[in-house]
């Protein structure tokens, strides 16, 4: 996340750390994500995270 906050410019208001992160995604609830692992070998070879949006500008919920 910082690497493309530093590659899009916006590294000056980039404010997320591990911490928020894990609050956010592992310890909040609801969560404001969800993350997926697929592991072989005991090795993490994919990852997944997506989150909803409850409205949209077609008033339907969407998944990013």
């Amino acid at each position: 996340m910082k690497e493309l906050a530093v590659f899009e410019k916006y590294i000056d208001s980039f404010i997320i750390t591990p911490e928020i992160v894990r609050f956010t995604g592992f310890q909040k609830i609801p969560p404001d994500f969800y993350s997926m692992v697929a592991e072989e070998n005991d090795k993490i070879i994919s990852m997944l995270m997506y989150y909803l949006l409850p409205y949209t500008t077609q008033n339907r919920p969407e998944i990013y």
